[in-house]
Protein backbone atom coordinates (compact mmCIF):
# COMPACT_ATOMS: atom_id res chain seq x y z
CA UNK A 1 0.00 0.00 0.00
CA UNK A 2 3.07 2.37 0.94
CA UNK A 3 4.44 1.47 -2.50
CA UNK A 4 1.58 2.26 -4.13
CA UNK A 5 1.04 5.63 -2.72
CA UNK A 6 4.51 6.04 -3.28
CA UNK A 7 4.04 5.26 -7.05
CA UNK A 8 0.98 7.68 -7.35
CA UNK A 9 2.85 11.07 -5.37
CA UNK A 10 5.58 10.25 -8.21
CA UNK A 11 2.99 10.08 -10.97
CA UNK A 12 2.02 13.66 -9.57
CA UNK A 13 4.77 14.95 -9.35
CA UNK A 14 5.94 14.57 -12.66
CA UNK A 15 2.86 15.41 -14.34
CA UNK A 16 3.31 19.30 -12.53
CA UNK A 17 6.80 19.20 -13.20
CA UNK A 18 5.54 18.57 -16.80
CA UNK A 19 2.77 21.40 -16.86
CA UNK A 20 5.13 23.75 -15.40
CA UNK A 21 8.19 22.97 -18.18
CA UNK A 22 4.82 23.51 -20.72
CA UNK A 23 4.14 27.06 -19.51
CA UNK A 24 7.45 27.88 -20.12
CA UNK A 25 7.62 26.10 -23.85
CA UNK A 26 3.88 27.27 -24.64
CA UNK A 27 2.99 24.25 -26.40
CA UNK A 28 2.26 24.43 -29.88
CA UNK A 29 -1.31 22.90 -28.96
CA UNK A 30 -2.01 26.33 -27.17
CA UNK A 31 -0.95 28.65 -30.25
CA UNK A 32 -2.98 30.36 -32.11
CA UNK A 33 -3.96 28.58 -35.33
CA UNK A 34 -2.15 30.97 -37.71
CA UNK A 35 1.14 30.41 -36.37
CA UNK A 36 1.65 27.40 -34.89
CA UNK A 37 2.93 25.78 -38.38
CA UNK A 38 5.59 28.68 -38.58
CA UNK A 39 7.04 27.50 -35.31
CA UNK A 40 8.11 24.55 -36.20
CA UNK A 41 9.20 25.91 -40.21
CA UNK A 42 12.65 25.16 -41.46
CA UNK A 43 14.57 29.13 -41.18
CA UNK A 44 16.28 29.85 -44.59
CA UNK A 45 17.57 32.70 -46.63
CA UNK A 46 16.91 31.22 -49.77
CA UNK A 47 14.92 34.91 -51.53
CA UNK A 48 12.49 32.41 -53.45
CA UNK A 49 11.36 30.44 -50.51
CA UNK A 50 10.81 33.69 -48.29
CA UNK A 51 9.05 35.27 -50.89
CA UNK A 52 6.40 32.66 -51.54
CA UNK A 53 6.05 31.93 -47.49
CA UNK A 54 5.34 35.70 -46.86
CA UNK A 55 4.06 37.45 -49.77
CA UNK A 56 1.14 39.39 -49.30
CA UNK A 57 0.30 37.33 -46.02
CA UNK A 58 0.77 38.42 -42.70
CA UNK A 59 4.18 39.68 -41.38
CA UNK A 60 6.15 36.81 -39.47
CA UNK A 61 4.41 33.99 -42.38
CA UNK A 62 8.36 34.62 -44.33
CA UNK A 63 10.22 32.65 -41.59
CA UNK A 64 10.07 30.90 -37.88
CA UNK A 65 10.71 33.43 -34.91
CA UNK A 66 14.18 33.43 -34.14
CA UNK A 67 13.03 32.54 -30.54
CA UNK A 68 9.44 32.67 -28.53
CA UNK A 69 9.79 35.14 -25.77
CA UNK A 70 11.00 33.84 -22.40
CA UNK A 71 8.05 33.14 -20.05
CA UNK A 72 7.69 33.17 -16.25
CA UNK A 73 5.64 31.47 -14.19
CA UNK A 74 6.47 33.46 -11.66
CA UNK A 75 6.55 37.39 -10.79
CA UNK A 76 10.49 38.46 -9.92
CA UNK A 77 11.74 41.09 -7.86
CA UNK A 78 12.67 44.88 -9.63
CA UNK A 79 16.64 43.96 -9.14
CA UNK A 80 16.38 40.91 -11.45
CA UNK A 81 13.95 42.71 -14.19
CA UNK A 82 16.19 45.44 -14.73
CA UNK A 83 19.89 43.66 -14.51
CA UNK A 84 18.53 40.25 -16.71
CA UNK A 85 15.61 42.62 -18.85
CA UNK A 86 15.69 45.86 -18.77
CA UNK A 87 19.24 46.38 -18.94
CA UNK A 88 19.46 43.52 -22.11
CA UNK A 89 16.54 44.90 -23.88
CA UNK A 90 15.11 41.30 -23.50
CA UNK A 91 11.47 41.12 -23.71
CA UNK A 92 9.96 38.69 -21.26
CA UNK A 93 6.30 36.93 -20.46
CA UNK A 94 5.23 37.22 -16.74
CA UNK A 95 2.44 34.70 -16.44
CA UNK A 96 -0.93 35.26 -14.19
CA UNK A 97 -0.06 38.21 -12.07
CA UNK A 98 -2.94 40.91 -13.37
CA UNK A 99 -5.50 37.83 -12.07
CA UNK A 100 -4.66 39.59 -8.44
CA UNK A 101 -6.02 43.00 -9.88
CA UNK A 102 -9.36 44.37 -8.82
CA UNK A 103 -9.89 45.47 -11.92
CA UNK A 104 -10.45 41.98 -13.27
CA UNK A 105 -13.39 41.54 -11.41
CA UNK A 106 -14.58 45.35 -11.21
CA UNK A 107 -14.48 46.45 -14.75
CA UNK A 108 -17.45 45.15 -16.23
CA UNK A 109 -19.09 47.34 -19.01
CA UNK A 110 -21.70 48.10 -16.41
CA UNK A 111 -19.39 49.49 -13.51
CA UNK A 112 -17.42 51.49 -16.33
CA UNK A 113 -20.40 53.50 -17.63
CA UNK A 114 -22.11 53.81 -14.53
CA UNK A 115 -18.08 55.13 -13.11
CA UNK A 116 -17.15 56.89 -16.00
CA UNK A 117 -19.68 57.46 -18.60
CA UNK A 118 -19.55 60.86 -18.76
CA UNK A 119 -15.76 61.06 -19.58
CA UNK A 120 -14.70 61.42 -23.15
CA UNK A 121 -12.01 58.78 -24.26
CA UNK A 122 -9.81 58.89 -27.29
CA UNK A 123 -10.73 56.04 -30.09
CA UNK A 124 -8.90 54.50 -32.96
CA UNK A 125 -9.63 51.80 -35.86
CA UNK A 126 -9.22 47.99 -35.52
CA UNK A 127 -6.62 47.89 -37.92
CA UNK A 128 -4.73 51.02 -35.96
CA UNK A 129 -5.25 53.70 -39.02
CA UNK A 130 -2.82 56.56 -36.66
CA UNK A 131 -2.62 59.11 -40.10
CA UNK A 132 -6.79 59.77 -39.32
CA UNK A 133 -6.97 60.45 -35.89
CA UNK A 134 -10.77 60.28 -34.88
CA UNK A 135 -12.42 62.41 -32.20
CA UNK A 136 -13.03 61.66 -28.70
CA UNK A 137 -16.44 60.04 -27.58
CA UNK A 138 -17.90 59.75 -23.76
CA UNK A 139 -17.35 56.08 -22.72
CA UNK A 140 -20.69 54.52 -22.45
CA UNK A 141 -21.28 55.93 -25.78
CA UNK A 142 -18.42 53.39 -26.78
CA UNK A 143 -19.23 50.87 -24.17
CA UNK A 144 -22.68 50.23 -26.21
CA UNK A 145 -21.52 50.02 -29.55
CA UNK A 146 -18.31 49.21 -29.04
CA UNK A 147 -19.07 44.88 -29.47
CA UNK A 148 -20.20 45.50 -33.16
CA UNK A 149 -18.13 48.49 -34.33
CA UNK A 150 -14.96 48.53 -35.97
CA UNK A 151 -13.37 51.21 -33.58
CA UNK A 152 -11.40 50.68 -30.00
CA UNK A 153 -10.37 52.24 -26.86
CA UNK A 154 -7.36 53.63 -26.00
CA UNK A 155 -6.94 56.25 -23.53
CA UNK A 156 -4.61 57.35 -20.70
CA UNK A 157 -6.11 55.67 -17.96
CA UNK A 158 -8.12 57.96 -15.36
CA UNK A 159 -6.70 58.03 -12.02
CA UNK A 160 -9.66 57.11 -10.54
CA UNK A 161 -9.14 53.86 -12.19
CA UNK A 162 -5.70 53.34 -10.67
CA UNK A 163 -6.71 52.55 -7.51
CA UNK A 164 -8.06 49.39 -9.31
CA UNK A 165 -4.24 48.38 -9.84
CA UNK A 166 -1.61 47.36 -8.37
CA UNK A 167 2.04 48.47 -9.94
CA UNK A 168 3.95 45.24 -10.40
CA UNK A 169 6.75 44.26 -7.88
CA UNK A 170 9.33 44.26 -10.86
CA UNK A 171 8.41 47.98 -10.94
CA UNK A 172 8.83 48.52 -7.10
CA UNK A 173 12.28 50.28 -6.92
CA UNK A 174 12.89 54.38 -6.38
CA UNK A 175 15.87 53.75 -9.18
CA UNK A 176 12.72 53.12 -11.65
CA UNK A 177 9.97 55.20 -10.30
CA UNK A 178 12.18 58.34 -9.97
CA UNK A 179 10.71 58.98 -13.15
CA UNK A 180 7.37 59.97 -13.57
CA UNK A 181 4.86 56.96 -15.27
CA UNK A 182 2.87 57.02 -18.19
CA UNK A 183 -0.50 54.73 -18.07
CA UNK A 184 -2.98 53.46 -21.03
CA UNK A 185 -6.27 52.08 -20.90
CA UNK A 186 -7.51 49.39 -24.11
CA UNK A 187 -10.53 48.09 -24.35
CA UNK A 188 -12.46 46.34 -27.61
CA UNK A 189 -14.26 43.49 -28.45
CA UNK A 190 -11.18 41.65 -30.41
CA UNK A 191 -9.73 41.57 -33.79
CA UNK A 192 -7.46 44.07 -33.83
CA UNK A 193 -4.52 44.45 -35.60
CA UNK A 194 -1.70 47.16 -34.79
CA UNK A 195 0.02 48.61 -37.03
CA UNK A 196 4.52 47.66 -36.80
CA UNK A 197 5.24 50.86 -34.43
CA UNK A 198 7.93 51.81 -31.46
CA UNK A 199 7.24 53.03 -27.99
CA UNK A 200 9.68 55.88 -26.93
CA UNK A 201 9.23 54.62 -23.24
CA UNK A 202 9.74 51.03 -21.76
CA UNK A 203 6.23 49.17 -21.57
CA UNK A 204 4.88 46.67 -19.64
CA UNK A 205 1.56 45.49 -21.68
CA UNK A 206 -0.55 43.95 -18.96
CA UNK A 207 -3.72 42.09 -19.94
CA UNK A 208 -6.55 42.36 -17.46
CA UNK A 209 -9.02 40.38 -20.20
CA UNK A 210 -8.26 38.26 -23.83
CA UNK A 211 -5.42 37.08 -25.54
CA UNK A 212 -2.48 38.98 -27.68
CA UNK A 213 -0.26 37.80 -29.83
CA UNK A 214 2.86 39.93 -30.69
CA UNK A 215 6.12 40.28 -33.30
CA UNK A 216 8.77 42.17 -31.80
CA UNK A 217 11.67 43.47 -33.53
CA UNK A 218 14.87 44.95 -32.69
CA UNK A 219 15.65 48.61 -33.51
CA UNK A 220 18.43 46.77 -35.69
CA UNK A 221 15.70 45.21 -37.85
CA UNK A 222 14.30 49.31 -38.52
CA UNK A 223 16.14 49.03 -42.40
CA UNK A 224 14.18 46.36 -42.60
CA UNK A 225 10.64 47.73 -41.50
CA UNK A 226 11.67 50.92 -44.05
CA UNK A 227 11.52 53.33 -41.19
CA UNK A 228 12.94 55.93 -42.89
CA UNK A 229 10.28 55.61 -45.18
CA UNK A 230 7.36 56.02 -42.77
CA UNK A 231 4.57 58.99 -43.20
CA UNK A 232 5.09 59.30 -39.55
CA UNK A 233 8.57 57.77 -38.38
CA UNK A 234 8.03 55.55 -35.54
CA UNK A 235 5.31 54.07 -37.46
CA UNK A 236 6.71 51.30 -40.57
CA UNK A 237 5.15 51.49 -43.82
CA UNK A 238 5.02 47.64 -44.29
CA UNK A 239 1.17 46.47 -43.95
CA UNK A 240 1.77 44.11 -41.75
CA UNK A 241 -1.35 41.87 -42.61
CA UNK A 242 -0.78 41.50 -46.34
CA UNK A 243 2.73 42.04 -46.70
CA UNK A 244 4.09 43.02 -49.93
CA UNK A 245 7.20 41.65 -51.20
CA UNK A 246 7.67 43.34 -54.21
CA UNK A 247 7.14 46.68 -52.77
CA UNK A 248 9.53 46.45 -49.60
CA UNK A 249 11.50 43.25 -50.45
CA UNK A 250 13.75 43.81 -47.42
CA UNK A 251 11.10 42.95 -45.18
CA UNK A 252 12.54 39.20 -46.47
CA UNK A 253 15.15 40.05 -44.61
CA UNK A 254 13.07 40.62 -41.12
CA UNK A 255 13.82 38.67 -38.27
CA UNK A 256 11.75 38.46 -35.28
CA UNK A 257 10.48 37.35 -31.57
CA UNK A 258 7.01 36.05 -31.09
CA UNK A 259 5.15 36.19 -27.21
CA UNK A 260 1.53 34.77 -26.36
CA UNK A 261 0.06 37.03 -23.79
CA UNK A 262 -3.22 35.40 -22.50
CA UNK A 263 -5.48 36.96 -19.71
CA UNK A 264 -3.86 37.90 -16.43
CA UNK A 265 -0.06 38.08 -18.07
CA UNK A 266 1.76 41.00 -18.71
CA UNK A 267 5.03 41.37 -21.42
CA UNK A 268 8.03 43.85 -21.83
CA UNK A 269 8.37 45.36 -24.28
CA UNK A 270 11.87 47.27 -24.31
CA UNK A 271 11.65 50.90 -25.59
CA UNK A 272 12.43 51.34 -28.89
CA UNK A 273 11.52 47.61 -30.09
CA UNK A 274 9.17 47.98 -32.99
CA UNK A 275 6.03 45.59 -32.39
CA UNK A 276 2.83 44.02 -34.07
CA UNK A 277 0.07 43.40 -31.68
CA UNK A 278 -2.97 41.35 -32.54
CA UNK A 279 -5.78 40.78 -29.88
CA UNK A 280 -8.09 37.60 -30.67
CA UNK A 281 -11.35 37.60 -30.54
CA UNK A 282 -13.50 38.39 -27.70
CA UNK A 283 -13.71 40.74 -24.69
CA UNK A 284 -10.21 42.66 -24.73
CA UNK A 285 -8.89 44.93 -22.18
CA UNK A 286 -5.21 45.96 -21.11
CA UNK A 287 -3.65 48.45 -19.59
CA UNK A 288 -0.25 49.66 -20.62
CA UNK A 289 2.71 51.44 -17.75
CA UNK A 290 5.29 52.96 -19.65
CA UNK A 291 8.44 54.29 -17.91
CA UNK A 292 11.62 56.04 -18.74
CA UNK A 293 14.41 54.13 -18.23
CA UNK A 294 18.01 54.99 -16.55
CA UNK A 295 20.80 54.58 -18.15
CA UNK A 296 24.43 54.68 -16.11
CA UNK A 297 25.35 58.60 -15.58
CA UNK A 298 28.46 59.00 -17.55
CA UNK A 299 30.15 56.47 -20.26
CA UNK A 300 31.93 53.47 -18.87
CA UNK A 301 34.90 52.97 -20.84
CA UNK A 302 36.58 54.19 -23.91
CA UNK A 303 34.22 54.12 -27.05
CA UNK A 304 31.13 53.33 -25.27
CA UNK A 305 29.69 56.41 -26.84
CA UNK A 306 30.73 56.66 -30.45
CA UNK A 307 29.72 59.38 -33.35
CA UNK A 308 26.58 58.92 -34.74
CA UNK A 309 26.87 56.82 -38.42
CA UNK A 310 25.91 57.46 -41.81
CA UNK A 311 24.87 53.94 -42.75
CA UNK A 312 21.87 54.97 -44.25
CA UNK A 313 22.56 58.97 -45.08
CA UNK A 314 22.59 62.06 -43.19
CA UNK A 315 19.91 62.30 -40.98
CA UNK A 316 18.69 58.85 -41.18
CA UNK A 317 15.74 57.60 -38.46
CA UNK A 318 17.48 53.39 -38.98
CA UNK A 319 20.80 55.10 -37.76
CA UNK A 320 19.34 56.62 -34.74
CA UNK A 321 17.70 53.68 -33.61
CA UNK A 322 20.37 51.17 -34.28
CA UNK A 323 23.32 53.83 -32.49
CA UNK A 324 20.37 54.13 -29.69
CA UNK A 325 20.33 50.22 -29.56
CA UNK A 326 24.01 49.33 -29.16
CA UNK A 327 24.66 52.30 -26.65
CA UNK A 328 22.32 50.23 -24.51
CA UNK A 329 23.51 46.91 -25.10
CA UNK A 330 27.27 48.29 -24.56
CA UNK A 331 26.45 49.70 -21.42
CA UNK A 332 24.02 46.64 -20.03
CA UNK A 333 27.13 44.72 -18.64
CA UNK A 334 28.83 48.01 -16.93
CA UNK A 335 25.85 49.54 -15.42
CA UNK A 336 25.56 49.28 -11.58
CA UNK A 337 22.80 46.97 -10.16
CA UNK A 338 19.97 48.21 -8.43
CA UNK A 339 19.88 49.04 -4.89
CA UNK A 340 16.06 49.69 -4.35
CA UNK A 341 15.75 50.18 -0.30
CA UNK A 342 12.35 51.07 -0.53
CA UNK A 343 10.27 49.15 -2.01
CA UNK A 344 6.65 48.71 0.08
CA UNK A 345 5.06 51.99 -0.61
CA UNK A 346 1.39 52.35 -1.92
CA UNK A 347 0.41 53.22 -4.98
CA UNK A 348 -0.44 56.64 -4.27
CA UNK A 349 3.17 57.61 -3.72
CA UNK A 350 4.04 57.02 -7.49
CA UNK A 351 3.87 60.09 -9.88
CA UNK A 352 2.02 59.53 -12.75
CA UNK A 353 1.48 62.36 -15.83
CA UNK A 354 -1.77 63.28 -17.15
CA UNK A 355 -2.39 64.89 -20.44
CA UNK A 356 -6.39 65.60 -18.51
CA UNK A 357 -4.06 68.99 -15.82
CA UNK A 358 -2.57 71.22 -17.67
CA UNK A 359 -0.58 72.11 -14.62
CA UNK A 360 0.60 68.71 -13.92
CA UNK A 361 4.33 67.61 -13.47
CA UNK A 362 5.66 66.69 -16.85
CA UNK A 363 8.17 63.27 -17.80
CA UNK A 364 11.48 64.56 -17.42
CA UNK A 365 13.99 63.69 -19.99
CA UNK A 366 15.17 60.43 -20.99
CA UNK A 367 18.84 61.55 -20.51
CA UNK A 368 18.05 64.19 -17.64
CA UNK A 369 19.95 62.63 -14.22
CA UNK A 370 19.56 65.13 -11.44
CA UNK A 371 22.79 64.61 -9.29
CA UNK A 372 23.98 64.89 -13.01
CA UNK A 373 23.61 67.63 -13.78
CA UNK A 374 23.71 69.94 -10.57
CA UNK A 375 27.23 68.49 -9.39
CA UNK A 376 30.57 67.66 -11.86
CA UNK A 377 28.69 69.12 -15.43
CA UNK A 378 27.80 72.00 -14.25
CA UNK A 379 31.20 72.79 -11.88
CA UNK A 380 32.67 72.04 -14.92
CA UNK A 381 30.78 74.70 -17.35
CA UNK A 382 31.41 77.40 -14.57
CA UNK A 383 35.04 76.57 -14.29
CA UNK A 384 35.13 77.16 -18.08
CA UNK A 385 33.81 80.89 -18.03
CA UNK A 386 29.99 79.58 -18.26
CA UNK A 387 26.95 82.48 -17.50
CA UNK A 388 26.02 82.26 -13.78
CA UNK A 389 22.66 84.05 -14.30
CA UNK A 390 19.79 81.49 -12.87
CA UNK A 391 17.92 80.99 -16.21
CA UNK A 392 20.60 79.72 -17.94
CA UNK A 393 21.42 77.54 -14.81
CA UNK A 394 18.08 76.08 -14.48
CA UNK A 395 18.22 75.25 -18.34
CA UNK A 396 21.61 73.81 -18.46
CA UNK A 397 20.87 71.73 -15.57
CA UNK A 398 17.85 69.69 -17.36
CA UNK A 399 20.03 69.84 -20.83
CA UNK A 400 20.28 66.35 -21.79
CA UNK A 401 23.72 66.48 -23.74
CA UNK A 402 27.38 67.37 -22.45
CA UNK A 403 27.00 70.76 -20.63
CA UNK A 404 30.72 71.16 -20.08
CA UNK A 405 31.40 70.92 -24.18
CA UNK A 406 30.57 74.28 -25.20
CA UNK A 407 29.55 73.37 -28.83
CA UNK A 408 26.93 70.82 -27.52
CA UNK A 409 23.18 71.75 -28.08
CA UNK A 410 22.61 72.99 -24.47
CA UNK A 411 24.15 76.03 -25.96
CA UNK A 412 22.42 76.53 -28.75
CA UNK A 413 19.77 79.42 -28.69
CA UNK A 414 17.09 77.89 -31.01
CA UNK A 415 17.92 74.85 -28.90
CA UNK A 416 16.85 76.65 -25.64
CA UNK A 417 13.90 77.69 -26.63
CA UNK A 418 12.32 74.77 -28.79
CA UNK A 419 14.27 71.79 -28.69
CA UNK A 420 12.12 70.73 -31.77
CA UNK A 421 12.61 73.36 -33.69
CA UNK A 422 14.06 72.60 -37.02
CA UNK A 423 17.28 74.42 -37.24
CA UNK A 424 18.09 72.50 -33.47
CA UNK A 425 17.06 69.23 -34.73
CA UNK A 426 19.35 69.72 -37.73
CA UNK A 427 22.10 71.37 -35.37
CA UNK A 428 21.94 68.01 -32.67
CA UNK A 429 22.28 65.75 -35.49
CA UNK A 430 25.15 67.53 -37.30
CA UNK A 431 26.86 67.58 -33.75
CA UNK A 432 26.11 63.84 -33.34
CA UNK A 433 27.69 63.11 -36.63
CA UNK A 434 30.98 64.59 -35.11
CA UNK A 435 30.54 64.17 -31.42
CA UNK A 436 30.76 61.42 -28.72
CA UNK A 437 28.22 62.35 -26.53
CA UNK A 438 25.84 60.57 -24.02
CA UNK A 439 22.92 62.24 -25.21
CA UNK A 440 22.93 61.57 -29.26
CA UNK A 441 21.98 58.39 -27.55
CA UNK A 442 19.23 59.14 -25.60
CA UNK A 443 17.60 62.15 -27.10
CA UNK A 444 18.02 61.59 -31.14
CA UNK A 445 15.29 58.43 -31.27
CA UNK A 446 13.14 60.67 -28.62
CA UNK A 447 13.32 63.46 -30.87
CA UNK A 448 12.47 62.59 -34.16
CA UNK A 449 9.65 59.87 -33.32
CA UNK A 450 6.37 60.65 -34.70
CA UNK A 451 7.95 63.30 -37.65
CA UNK A 452 6.41 63.32 -40.71
CA UNK A 453 8.08 63.40 -43.96
CA UNK A 454 7.65 67.45 -44.58
CA UNK A 455 8.88 68.05 -41.05
CA UNK A 456 12.41 65.99 -41.51
CA UNK A 457 12.36 67.95 -44.93
CA UNK A 458 12.19 70.74 -43.22
CA UNK A 459 15.10 69.76 -40.70
CA UNK A 460 17.35 69.30 -43.97
CA UNK A 461 16.72 73.06 -45.56
CA UNK A 462 17.04 74.39 -42.03
CA UNK A 463 19.66 76.86 -41.27
CA UNK A 464 23.20 75.49 -40.42
CA UNK A 465 24.37 76.44 -37.50
CA UNK A 466 26.75 73.48 -36.69
CA UNK A 467 30.42 75.43 -37.44
CA UNK A 468 29.26 78.80 -37.06
CA UNK A 469 31.02 80.56 -33.99
CA UNK A 470 27.91 82.31 -32.42
CA UNK A 471 25.88 80.18 -30.58
CA UNK A 472 25.73 80.34 -26.90
CA UNK A 473 22.46 81.41 -25.00
CA UNK A 474 24.62 83.32 -22.60
CA UNK A 475 23.61 87.07 -22.33
CA UNK A 476 19.87 86.48 -24.52
CA UNK A 477 17.81 86.44 -21.91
Amino acid sequence: MALLLALILLAFDATADERTCSRNRIPLENQPPSFAPYLSMQDTTDAKVLYERGHLKPLGYHRPPDRVVETLPYMIDPEDFHSHYVLKHKPVVIKDYVKHWRATTLWTDEHLSARYGHVKMMLETKDDDKYHPLPARPLDKFLANYKTSNLYLVDETLPEMRRDITLPTCLRCEEMTDRLFLSSFWMSNGGTSSKTHIDTNENLLCVIHGSKTLLLFSPFESHSLYADDSIILGVSPVDPTRVDFDAYPRAMDLRYELAFVDAGDLIYIPQFWWHHVISHSGRQQAVSLWWKSHPPKRPLGAGAFLPLGREHGSYSYVDTLVYYEQWVLNMSDAAPPLKCQSQSVPMSSFRWETDRDAESERTKSYGYDDEEAKGETWEQWLQEGGDESENVEEYLNACSFNVSNSRSPCHLWECSHEDESSVCLRYILDYCYEVEDKGCASELPQLMTKKRPHEMQAVREAEKRWGQDDISIKGKQ
